[in-house]
Parts: C-alpha cells; sequence; structure tokens
C-alpha cells in the first residue's frame, strides 16, 4: 500500500486518467481510510472517494516560499507552508463586479489547500 498526500497525483484502479489527492475523509470502509480526489471536466471538478491501495502514485509536487503559482487563474507568490496550505499573495490585479465597475486588489492574500495548487499549477504536466 502506498502512503499519499494531499496534492499527489495519482492514477486510480480501473479508472482513466489522472487525478489529485485532496481531502482525507475519515470515514472507515472495507478498503481502509479513504481520501477525497480530484479532477477537472471541463469546467467542472468531479470528486472521487478512494482508498491509497487502489492508487498507483505518478508525481509528489512539491511547493517552497517564493514560488511562483497560480491560484484560481491568479497568479501569486507563495509567502508561507501552513500545513497542508500555502499563504499566497497576489500580484495586483482588478476584479470586475459588473460591466463597467471593478474592484482593485493591490495586497491581496489568499490560503489554498496543497491539492489545489497541484491541480492548477501540476495536472497538465501529467494529462
Amino acid at each position: 500500500m502506498i502512503e499519499v498526500q494531499s496534492g499527489d497525483i495519482v492514477e486510480i484502479d480501473r479508472l482513466q486518467g489522472r487525478w489529485v489527492v485532496g481531502t482525507f475523509d475519515p470515514a472507515q470502509t472495507p478498503h481502509g481510510t479513504q481520501w477525497r480526489c480530484f479532477r477537472p471536466n471541463g469546467s467542472q471538478l468531479l470528486c472521487m472517494t478512494r482508498a491509497p491501495a487502489q492508487m498507483t502514485l505518478l508525481k509528489r509536487p512539491t511547493f517552497a516560499v517564493g514560488d511562483t503559482v497560480t491560484v484560481g487563474g491568479l497568479k501569486g507568490v507563495i509567502e508561507a507552508l501552513i500545513e497542508d496550505r500555502a499563504r499566497v499573495a497576489l500580484a495586483p490585479h482588478t476584479r470586475l463586479i459588473r460591466k463597467g465597475f471593478g474592484i482593485r486588489h493591490d495586497d491581496a492574500r489568499i490560503e489554498p489547500p496543497l491539492w489545489q495548487l497541484s491541480l492548477e499549477n501540476h495536472y497538465a504536466d501529467h494529462h
């Protein structure tokens, strides 16, 4: 059995395509503990719960302070790693709230989970 962690890119037995290991599911099943795994499907995100024994590890992306990443389509730089999340300082940007009106963000920060960073920044490398 492999040990998986949030952000790993895996294949799942009998399913085509690659998945990103997301959040731990504390429910016990005949397969043991399970993880929620995600993958893009057009503009949607598919989610499936599977045990590590059903996964084959393809890549374990790593992130470090100072890395440039994309979060929700916005560029940013990792300022800190906090357990299974990262604090990212986003580049200055304007969010359109309706036609002709926007909000300027010059000092925005976000703390996405590492699985989201893997999905946006490493998944395409293996698709």
